[in-house]
């Protein structure tokens, strides 16, 4: 399927092609209420920057385990209030993955995370990660550490 920016989809459903033709999801809350479509569903946005005073993006990012094993995914990223990472996901073999929940991860999910991807916790966390799109004003993409 061609990514378009009338792509719609679960969160959940995001491919490494959807991640490589946009950086920059939002959730399509004026989607909800269609058939078949819940406040899971996001959109592209026609982007090549993070906006500021954002909530609930879904931002592109190569993340770099504990262990040295590079993965794709997103970063849960708002800039509403300052910037604020609220998670992340790991795309790993056509699945998705929650990888982190908040900036520091609770141990229970921790554990689950590590489970899915057949790996010790501490072959995990901390995780690393770089944005694949800038913020705003910005000359460098942000880098972190979920923990």
């Amino acid at each position: 399927m061609e990514i378009t920016l009338q792509t719609r989809k679960p969160v959940e459903a995001l491919t490494r092609e959807d991640l490589d033709a946009f950086s920059i999801w939002e959730f399509a809350d004026d989607e909800a209420g269609d058939e078949g479509q819940d406040e899971t569903w996001i959109r592209p946005l026609e982007r090549a920057t993070i906006p500021r005073a954002a909530d609930a993006l879904s931002v592109a990012a190569d993340f770099m385990t504990a262990d040295g094993t590079p993965f794709v995914g997103i970063v849960a990223l708002s800039t509403g209030d300052g910037i604020a990472f609220a998670g992340a996901s790991l795309l790993a073999d056509g699945a998705y993955i929650y990888a982190a929940h908040g900036e520091k991860t609770p141990l229970r999910y921790k554990t689950s995370t590590a489970s899915e991807l057949g790996k010790p916790p501490a072959g995990i966390y901390p995780l690393r990660f770089t944005l694949r799109a800038l913020l705003d004003g910005e000359a460098a993409p942000r880098s972190g550490i979920f923990a």
